[in-house]
Order: structure tokens, then C-alpha cells, then sequence
């Protein structure tokens, strides 16, 4: 056999359209290989390159019971001997070799150093440069006849995208294997065999199409569309929460798409359902009914249906679907990877904003200005608080991108980004404009309560304008504030317009939260307590007196009570808070009790 030399090429987590050229590529060599040995070392390469390991090989059992290294890739003569000749005693020894034999499951060490089992092997690993290798059976109808191994030369933690490829590339090394050995049998076993190969052939051609939709960047819809093309199937891919991602009829409303989605309306999806399913009542004539979940990091993301004509086998319908979900999960990965590199720009620019540096400040407003956004002049600041993980980001990151999408339409320049649990939308301010649109922040609350499992409880604080982007850091600050108050209130969906606060902005700055809350305990919880024991409305009385300029005609007008009754209302209050709401002086803590309170409550 053929040892390769280390050429270590780790695509993992570039392109995922590489990923399946070489699974095509690999797939279409099992029906055209004279050499097993030589093939088994393109399958060793072939599950480096996916797995971005640095070294591979693949062992099958020989007549004596031995394992022999049939393929290999970037590992030594010396390890490939010692592997072949063992030692005395090894194979007493447990290994992750004989576990994956045993169990028919892939078996991983993660970290060489910290498995006390394999100490006996250190030295031959350590001359290798191996610190971390799993091990995925070769399995067939009658058992597991062989293993293939992926090593690092760093500890490694081994992803479900990455297990689920090598799988792959075990299952085709054992296909080939399996394929050699029929050559020799009867000529039953042969027909079979070529029966087989059709099949595979058929999904040859699902993987080139795949391949081929992928590389012209026609995403889901063209995945789907393999499967029509060589299926004549028809598929519908949905999310998690059953919003409709991709179909093979761009309009949707062909009747088997529109039977698929009556189908998946009626059954939730599973989140740990990770198996593909052969459903029985498809609803439809002459078609058959598949259903695979798409899976990310060991949980079902969404789920691809597909209705097959009737005389396609389970087997091939079952890997042309199955295929067809990993392309689509390489698809979403690639898409998250871009999403998340992106929202690390936006947030990285957030953060040289709210910097004390005006370096940082001009290379900010360059880089938001190349992504569309002019920061340069006077902006405003919102900023909306999640209630759960104020320190989180997840819940932010997710509503920061909604917002991006939705106000795009109606404020192109709006620079949106988040800090922790908090989303900031900057806005210019251009023109004659010393405030941010109102019909922007509405647009902000709609998506706020539509877009967030906790609508209810995210509050939204809107700053003073700013002039100059070194003001920015201080609107942060107070509006942070703000927010933190209300998030402690008992209703914190509230929307606060710092500019209207006056005095208590000053208060914010300087005084913590809970001074704030003791203070207007102190000041209104008698009142509180008053109203609530005699069913009366004196906090709300004082509220609208203020609220009027204290002017009691008007007062006594919105609240629809005689000026005598108002002077009564005032006057009790006066008594129960010991301060006169008629006082310059003593309303000035009625004042700044009150607007805590509009805040907490």
C-alpha cells in the first residue's frame, strides 16, 4: 500500500461547498476504483480534508484476525509499523479501536494526555505528534470489518457536523471494501451488487446536482430542486417554528406543496427528533412520504419533507433525502458563520463609538460609513434592555439583526448594533431634524413585541440628541440607567424619553438605583398604600395637577371632579406625604417621586 506524505489541509469551516465536492468526488470513485488500496488512501485523505484532521488511515481485518493499515494519509513508516505489528500483550489493552468494533459507534479521545488507558501507547504517539484520534466502524450487513481513524496534533473536541461527515466517509470506505469481496462471490451476489451501484448512481447524480446548484449559488431552493430534477420528488424545508425556509415550487401553491404544509402544520416539530422517518399515509396517490429532521449541534433545526413516486425504494429515497439535509445543513451553517461575522463588525464598531479615543471614534464612523451608515454629524441613541440576560447577548443579537432588517426599509443610515444584553439603534439626525422620527421608534416597539419571547418586559430608553460622536459614551450611560431603573420596576415595557426627564436625568447619572427606588417609597408609598386601602385615586390626582402646570381648572376638568373636591384630593395628600403639592419647595420630591414611579410602574 501507498503511505502519503503529511499535507495537512484542514478545510473545516471554510467553504462547505468544498465539503461536497469531496463527498461527490469520493462517492463517484467507490464505482470506479481498480485499486483498493489505492482508493482507501484517497478515502484516508478525503476524511482528513473534512475533518481538518492531520493524519488518517483506514484498518480492515485480514484472514488472521489482524488489522492491517490498508490506507493512510500524512502518517510515518515508524507509526504505520508499530501500528501493523503492535506489542506484546496490546491486545489485551482497551483502545478506542476495539470499543468502535465492539459498540458499532464511533469512539474519540478527545485528549491523548488525560486518557490514563493509552499511556502505554504515549511514546510511539508522541514521535507521531499525535495528541487526539476517534475511531468510526466500517460497518456492513454482517458487522463491522474494519475501522477508520482521524488524528490531531493538538486536543480536540469533535462537532456533530464533523462526526456525521467522517461517518459518511466510513460508510463509503465500507461500501468498497463490501464491493471487492461480491466481486468474488456468486453471480447472485453480483446482480445485487449491480443493483446496488444503480441506486448509488442515481444518487451520484443527486450529489453532482447538489454540487453543481451549490456552486451557482442557488442556496435552498436549488437543493430541493436536485431532488425534483432527479426524483421527480417534490420537498418543502421548514424552521423550527414551522415558517416555510424553501420549496421546488417557487410559488408554493402546487397542491402536493400545499398537502406538505397541511402535513407539517399538523405535526410540530421535535427538537430531538434526529432520525429521517418513511410516513405511511401520505395523503397523496402513487407517491411515497419521507421526513428527515435538519440538524445543528445535535438538535433538529428545522425539517425537510419530500413525496417520491411510489416504485422508489426506502433505501435510496431515504440517503437522497438524507443527502440532501446535509448539503442544506452545510448551506445554514454557512449562512450562520457570515451572520455571525458580520454582527461581530457591527459590534466592534459599537464599542470603538462608545470609546474615550477619537481615533477610535473617526475609524468607527469610516467603517459605518462603508456599511452605509453616516455618523459623522448629530445622532440619537435608542436602546432597548433584555429583561432575562442584561449581560447576555444571544436574545440581543437576535433582535439587533431583526431590527436591522425591518428599519432598513424606513432609515437606511440607522447603525444598529448591541453591547451585551442591550441593542443600540443609532440614528442620524439630518437636516432639520433634532430628533429621532417618531414613526421610527414605533416601528422599534412594533418589533420589539413581535420579535422577543418577553415582548412585554424589554423597556426602551431614547437619549438627549447628540452633536458629536464624543458625546455618545454619556447618552449610553444615562440611557443605560434608565433602563436598569425600569428593569426593576413591576412593568418594565416601557419606552423612556430622556430629554423629558429634566431633573432626574441628573439623578440617574449620580444615584444609584436603589437610592432612587428607597426614595420614592419614602415619598409615595403612603400615598400608594392610601389609595389602595380606600379604593381612591389620590396619586393619580396628584400626577395630572402636575402634569397641568398645576393649574386647577384644568385639572379638575381632565379628571372630571369639582375644584373643591381637587383642593380636597390636595390637601390629602399633603397630609398623608407630608409634602404640599401647592409648594414650589416641598412639590419638587412629589416631582421626581412621581417620575421614578412613571419609570418603575
Amino acid at each position: 500500500m501507498t503511505i502519503t506524505t503529511p499535507t495537512p489541509r484542514g478545510v473545516q469551516g471554510s467553504d462547505p461547498l468544498e465539503w461536497i465536492t469531496v463527498l461527490s468526488r469520493l462517492n463517484a470513485a467507490v464505482n470506479e476504483f481498480d485499486d483498493i488500496a489505492g482508493f482507501l488512501d484517497r478515502v484516508a485523505e478525503a476524511a482528513a480534508q473534512l475533518s481538518g484532521s492531520d493524519f488518517a488511515m483506514v484498518r480492515v481485518a485480514g484472514a488472521d484476525g489482524r488489522m492491517p493499515v490498508y490506507g493512510a494519509h500524512g502518517l510515518s513508516s515508524f507509526y504505520v509499523a508499530r501500528l501493523m505489528t503492535g506489542g506484546a500483550g496490546s491486545e489485551l489493552l482497551w483502545t478506542p479501536i476495539t470499543e468502535a468494533l465492539r459498540t458499532g459507534e464511533p469512539s474519540f479521545v478527545p485528549d491523548l494526555d488525560a486518557e490514563p488507558r493509552l499511556d502505554y501507547w504515549q511514546g510511539v504517539a508522541r514521535d507521531q505528534g499525535v495528541k487526539s484520534f476517534a475511531s468510526f466502524p466500517l460497518i456492513v450487513p454482517g458487522g463491522p470489518l474494519g475501522i477508520l481513524n482521524v488524528y490531531y496534533r493538538r486536543p480536540h473536541r469533535y462537532g456533530a457536523t464533523e462526526v456525521s461527515l467522517v461517518t459518511a466517509i466510513a460508510g463509503y470506505a465500507a461500501v468498497a471494501i463490501e464491493t471487492a469481496v461480491l466481486r468474488r462471490e456468486k453471480d447472485d451476489q453480483l446482480a445485487a451488487l449491480t443493483a446496488s451501484l444503480r441506486r448509488r448512481a442515481l444518487v451520484d447524480d443527486l450529489h453532482r446536482e447538489i454540487a453543481a446548484v451549490a456552486l451557482s449559488r442557488k442556496g435552498l431552493e436549488g437543493a430541493l430542486r436536485a431532488l425534483q430534477n432527479v426524483l421527480g420528488a417534490t420537498a418543502l424545508l421548514e424552521d423550527s417554528s414551522g415558517r416555510v425556509l424553501a420549496t421546488t415550487d417557487l410559488d408554493g401553491f402546487h397542491s402536493e406543496i400545499l398537502s406538505l404544509r397541511a402535513l407539517a402544520n399538523r405535526h410540530p416539530i421535535d427538537p430531538a427528533s434526529v432520525t429521517t422517518e418513511v410516513l405511511a399515509d401520505s395523503a397523496i396517490r402513487g407517491r411515497r412520504l419521507f421526513r428527515t429532521p435538519i440538524v445543528m449541534d445535535e438538535k433538529a433545526v428545522g425539517r425537510l419533507w419530500m413525496l417520491a413516486p411510489a416504485e422508489i425504494d426506502d433505501e435510496l429515497a431515504i440517503q437522497a433525502i438524507e443527502s440532501t439535509a446535509i448539503a442544506i445543513t452545510l448551506e445554514l451553517t454557512g449562512r450562520t458563520v457570515d451572520e455571525q461575522r458580520g454582527e461581530r463588525t457591527y459590534e466592534e464598531i459599537l464599542d470603538d463609538l462608545l470609546s474615550t479615543n477619537e481615533t477610535q471614534h473617526q475609524h468607527a464612523i469610516s467603517a459605518a460609513m462603508r456599511l452605509g451608515h453616516e455618523l459623522g454629524g448629530p445622532v440619537q441613541l435608542v436602546l432597548i434592555g433584555d429583561p432575562l440576560s442584561p449581560g447576555g447577548g444571544a436574545r440581543a443579537r437576535t433582535l439587533a439583526v431583526e431590527l436591522r432588517q425591518r428599519i432598513a426599509r424606513v432609515d437606511p443610515g440607522a447603525f444598529i448594533s448591541r453591547r451585551g444584553g442591550i441593542v443600540a439603534v443609532v440614528t442620524p439626525l439630518g437636516g432639520s431634524e433634532r430628533e429621532a422620527p417618531a414613526d421610527l421608534v414605533q416601528l422599534i416597539e412594533r418589533t420589539v413585541r413581535a420579535s422577543t419571547d418577553a415582548a412585554s418586559e424589554w423597556p426602551i430608553a431614547i437619549s438627549r440628541p447628540v452633536d458629536r460622536i464624543a458625546e455618545l459614551l454619556r447618552a449610553w450611560n444615562t440611557s443605560e440607567r434608565f433602563l436598569r431603573l425600569a428593569l426593576q420596576g413591576t412593568r418594565s415595557a416601557v419606552t423612556i424619553e430622556v430629554k423629558d426627564m429634566n431633573l432626574i436625568e441628573l439623578l440617574v447619572d449620580a444615584t444609584d438605583s436603589a437610592s432612587l427606588i428607597r426614595f420614592r417609597q419614602d415619598v409615595l408609598g403612603p400615598l400608594v398604600d392610601y389609595d389602595a386601602r380606600h379604593n381612591a385615586d389620590l396619586l393619580k390626582t396628584v400626577s395630572s395637577y402636575f402634569a397641568n402646570d398645576m393649574r386647577a381648572g384644568e385639572t379638575a376638568a381632565e379628571l372630571v371632579v369639582h375644584p373643591n373636591t381637587l383642593s380636597y384630593r390636595l390637601g390629602r395628600v399633603h397630609e398623608i406625604t407630608g409634602h404640599d403639592p401647592h409648594s414650589a419647595h416641598e412639590s419638587l420630591a412629589l416631582r421626581l417621586a412621581l417620575l421614578i414611579h412613571q419609570i418603575l410602574s
